[in-house]
Parts: C-alpha cells; structure tokens; sequence
C-alpha cells in the first residue's frame, strides 16, 4: 500500500463507497425479502381465517344439514300423528253419522219434527266434522309420503257428472247455477281417478262456498296429451295481494264472508299437492267482487302406454280374485264384519240383523282369517288397523 496520504485517503473513500453500495444492495435485498416475508405472513394470515371460516361453515353446514333433518322427522313424525289421529276420530264420526241413520229408519215416523229436526242437525254438524278431518287425513298423508298413485282408465264424464251431483246439494236453497262441460275428446283418461275426483270436487265445493248467486261452470277440455280442468264461479272472488297464497295450508281470504263460510283452509292446499302427485299443476285468476277461476292442467293424462294399463288391469284382477272367491263357495246370509272397535262392530250388527243378514265379527286379522274361511261370507267389511295382523296383511 503507499504510504502517500492523499491515496491511502482516495482508496478508502473508492472502499466505503463500495461498501456503501453493497450495503444498499443487501439492504435492498433485505427489503425485498421483509416485504416478501410480510406479504406470506399475511397470506398465511389469510389462510388461516379463511380454513376458520371453512371449518365454521363445516360446522354451521353440519348443524344445519342436522337441523334441516330434525325438522324433517319432526314434519313426518307430526304428518304421521295427525294420519293416524285423525283416523280414531273417523271411526267414532261415522259411528255417530251411522247411528243417526239407524235412529232416522227405526224411529223417524215416532219423532216429533223438532225431534227430526235435531237429529239431522247432529248428522249434520258430524258430516261436517267428518270433512274437516278426512281433509287433515288427506293432508297429512301427502306429507308423510304415504299417497300412492294408482292410474287406470278412468270415465271422465261420469266422474265429473257425480262431483256435480255431489255440489247440487250444497248448492241447495242458493240461486246459483252450475253447468257442467266435457269435451269429447276428454272423456276419457288415465290417470288416478280418486285424486282426479278430489280435486274437482275441493275446487267445485269451494266455489259453491263463496258463490251466493250467479253460476258455478265446471269444463274439461284437452290440451295436447293432456286434460284442463276448468272451474269458474261469479263468487266473492279473492284480492290480488292474496292469489300467491291461497295454496299454502291453512291460509283463508281474510274477511267476515270466509269466516262465515267455515273450512280449515286446506282445500286448495290439498289439490295444490294432488296435482303435483298427478305431475300436473293450478293456478289462478280471480277479480274481488265478480268471481274466479281454478285452472287444473294434467300434462300427459291421455296417454296410455302398453305397459301401463295391462299392468294395472292384472294387478287388479288379482286383488278381486283373492278377495272375492266363487259366490258358489258362499253363504248368501252371512257378513263377516273385522273390526277392533266395538262401536263399528255393534253399528254393523244393528243395521245387518234388522235386513235378516247374519252377522259374524271378528276384533284382529287372525280371527277374521279364521272366520273368512270357516264360514265364507258372502261379504267381508275389513279394517284395515288392526292388531296382530292388519288389514293389508289379511288381503295379500
């Protein structure tokens, strides 16, 4: 090294700023790898909340898959219990309705009118418990999933005539006029002709409700391959904030002419649900004070497929023929009545033994199994609840 003061000096500053210029350089460095540093903590930061959200919106996902199952179960358990509810009111209603009939034919011409008078108002305020809780019955068992769809050929124009005949006596003592239309082309389907009957007559009878004056028209016409069920009224007609939920269960117009009307408000909702069932649809228009108009469309109702009717017409024979053997092989008196309730029982044996019939009861499967065939009746009225072995049992 020289010993020159003036180099020594210029060699130190050309070595500091050099050092200089390798700090700035680490410090860069240093800075791109603190940024770097911060910008993966933050990711990880990131990552973190994000798999605490995922795992929450497991746990939040679960809870509610869990929940969503306990309402359904709670849905079915509570469907199941109004079915069968419903049905031990049943039994006891008909008893009643059954005794009145009993009691109108033994004794009518001994009652004096106010006592006549009595009687059909009791079966009467029973016939309309009785169409309460067959609604509840229908409802429920749509939700728990226990409605079978049976399809066969059905006659429309016959079964629309009965629904009218059935609405002539609601229609008693209004001046309402009901006119009944059906295609030719639509008198004729397949599909399941109890459900088809139920929702014309829900339709038919709710217009009849709210229809005091005026007509009530009922027409089925064809569209493509399937049937329109149309029925109109010149009723009260509903408000258009409340068309979108007149289907809901147990939703009424509101005002004083649907309570004084009555119903719990599942007609609609239970033809909304058969139509489903049926693969068809309703819907509605209506005008508040000049009426309204359900539409039933039933897509594919005219088509009968080679397996289809066959299939059903076989399984049908089927049934008759275990169910009602040769009449040579019966006793033309004798009705075997399978029943655990004693009233059904008691009803059946006065109103058979006054028309000379003998009467045979049986209170489970087994022993009306027995009794079927000891004595072959000529008819067999069969419960299907029943202890031990239940009515679908004792058929098969």
């Amino acid at each position: 090294m020289s010993d020159d003061p003036q180099a020594r000096i210029a060699a130190l500053e050309a070595e500091n700023a050099r050092l200089r210029e390798v700090i700035k350089a680490k410090e860069r460095i240093a800075t791109r790898a603190l940024a770097s540093f911060q910008q993966r903590a933050l990711q990880m930061e990131i990552i973190r909340q994000q798999n605490e959200d995922l795992e929450r919106i497991a746990n939040d996902l679960a809870q509610s898959k869990d929940f969503v199952r306990k309402i359904e179960e709670s849905a079915r358990l509570k469907s199941e219990f109004l079915a069968n509810f419903s049905h031990e009111i049943r039994t006891p209603l008909n008893g009643i309705i059954g005794y009145c009939d009993l009691l109108s034919q033994e004794e009518g011409d001994r009652l004096t009118a106010h006592g006549r008078k009595d009687l059909s108002t009791i079966k009467a305020n029973a016939r309309t418990l009785l169409a309460l809780i067959n609604d509840i019955l229908d409802l429920s068992k749509i939700e728990a999933g226990h409605t079978e769809l049976v399809k066969e050929i059905v006659d429309v124009q016959a079964l629309i005539d009965e629904c009218a005949a059935t609405l002539r006596e609601h229609l008693k003592g209004k001046d309402v006029a009901l006119r009944v239309y059906v295609a030719s082309k639509a008198t004729r389907a397949f599909t399941d002709p109890l459900k088809l009957r139920q929702i014309a007559l829900n339709l038919l009878t709710n217009a009849a409700k709210f229809t005091d004056f005026g007509e009530v028209n009922v027409s089925v016409v064809t569209r493509g391959d399937g049937l329109v069920l149309t029925v109109e009224d010149t009723g009260v007609g509903i408000p258009a904030d409340q068309l979108e939920s007149i289907f809901e269960k147990f939703r009424q117009v509101d005002g004083t002419r649907t309570r004084k009307a009555g119903g719990t408000g599942l007609g609609l909702a239970i033809v909304r649900e058969l139509c489903r069932v049926l693969g068809g649809q309703i819907s509605v228009k209506s005008t508040l004070g000049r009426g309204s108009t359900f539409t039933v469309e039933l897509p594919g109702a005219l088509e009968v497929s080679e397996d289809d009717a066959p299939a059903h017409q076989s399984s049908t024979s089927m049934r008759l023929s275990r169910a009602a053997p040769a009449p040579t092989a019966h006793d033309e008196r004798k009705v075997l009545v399978i029943d655990d309730d004693p009233m059904v029982l008691a009803l059946f044996r006065n109103a058979l033994e006054r028309e000379g019939l003998e009467l045979l009861t049986a209170r489970d499967g087994i022993d009306g199994l027995r009794q079927a065939r000891e004595h072959k009746p000529r008819v067999i009225v069969l419960d299907i609840r029943l202890p031990d072995l239940d009515g679908w049992s004792v058929m098969s």
